[in-house]
């Protein structure tokens, strides 16, 4: 899922941009005072690393490749520089 998140948040180049989706994505809540389901929780998580990520990469001017292999690799998963 973090990859899928991450592929839709490809074309963004601007920390500026990146920064606005996440806040319209973000504040996708529930009412205040009801409890989440477990889904809606993991589905946050897996958004905030995809936009976490994606900042890194621009920040960096760097590609990393699947989310596996960030978690796995030594080399956190860097592909290139851009």
């Amino acid at each position: 899922m973090v990859d899928l998140v991450r592929a839709h948040l490809k074309p963004v180049q601007d920390h500026d941009v990146l920064a606005s989706s996440y806040g319209r994505e973000h504040f996708h809540l529930l009412a205040v005072g009801r409890q989440p389901e477990s889904t809606v929780l993991l589905a946050r998580n897996v958004t905030e690393v995809a936009y976490a990520l994606r900042w890194l990469e621009i920040t960096h001017q760097v590609s990393f490749g699947p989310w596996l292999s960030v978690l796995t690799q030594d080399n956190g998963g860097y592909l290139e520089a851009r």
